[in-house]
């Protein structure tokens, strides 16, 4: 398949996306997008076009890979070392920080679906599937390596970026001035991502204190003083920072936050009062 057959159906994609306000068409174009950029093969991406193409496309690959409930295909290690490969791709040279930035995110979050896809199924055997505990203690482990991956992302690269823009004081008010919509777009998705993995790890050691035979009280207190997990105040900041976020791309870009609020939805994490919530809404 030529490239320009790649970026034709990009481009229909994104047109349908800015004419049409139904996100089922655009959805499906996404759908046959992916399709597309997986047939290809990873040994079509060797130039600064076809990378760029991948690159755009990634987040919408994610996105996908969430609805349809199966592992993204970025993941296997074929696409994984092209994803991650060092230097950077030769166009990401003339990139803005925020580009490079939402990039890196895509490569972490890769892993998400497989993920969100394991605990469900775990979760809906619970209690009988004989080895259980010995699945949940490795998904327990997966959730933990990415969620550390992403508190260092948005530590250590995200928030310093925000930061060089915004006082810290503004950054806890209830609206921020990101320098641009594709930093207010990350910083929604990194605290949607970080409150996911939050859930799921609750979710998984809930199950497992259960499993002790440990009634409802002793379950509550156990998690509280878990190692494990991170305080509730620190997950209701990374709450109150994802609707502030979708509020503000909301509030910038309809089109940026249609997708957005596409993989909000299908990862699950509806918890967004006012406007994010009625924008959620509108996509069901």
């Amino acid at each position: 398949m030529e490239s320009e057959t790649l970026c034709a159906s990009i481009l229909l994609q994104l047109c349908e996306l800015i004419v049409n306000d139904d996100i089922g068409d655009w959805s499906g174009l996404a759908g046959g997008t992916k399709f597309l950029i997986r047939s290809r093969g990873v040994h079509r991406y060797n130039s600064p076009f076809d990378l760029a193409m991948l690159e755009s496309q990634m987040s919408f690959v994610l996105g996908q890979s969430l609805k349809s409930k199966e592992p993204c295909f970025l993941c296997a290690p074929e696409w994984q070392a092209l994803v991650l490969q060092i230097p950077a791709w030769p166009f990401q040279n003339l990139q803005s920080k925020t580009l490079s930035l939402r990039s890196r995110l895509g490569a972490i979050l890769v892993e998400s679906p497989s993920l969100i896809m394991q605990f469900s199924a775990i979760n809906a055997k619970y209690p009988d599937q004989t080895d259980w505990e010995e699945q949940s203690g490795i998904l327990m482990q997966k959730a933990l390596i990415l969620l550390g991956q992403v508190k260092r992302y948005h530590a250590l690269e995200a928030e310093p970026l925000l930061l060089s823009y915004a006082s810290p004081q503004k950054v806890v008010q209830e609206r921020i001035e990101y320098p641009d919509v594709i930093s207010g777009v990350l910083d929604c998705v990194a605290n949607t991502a970080l409150l996911t993995i939050d859930n799921i790890l609750r979710s998984l050691c809930d199950l497992r204190l259960r499993s002790f035979g440990l009634d409802e009280k002793s379950r509550e207190l156990q998690l509280k003083t878990s190692q494990l997990l991170d305080d509730p105040e620190i997950v209701e900041q990374w709450r109150q920072r994802a609707i502030v976020a979708f509020n503000f791309v909301h509030g910038e870009s309809v089109i940026a936050a249609k997708p957005l609020a596409f993989g909000l939805r299908h990862a699950q994490c509806g918890d967004f009062p006012n406007s994010a919530k009625e924008m959620l809404d509108q996509n069901k």
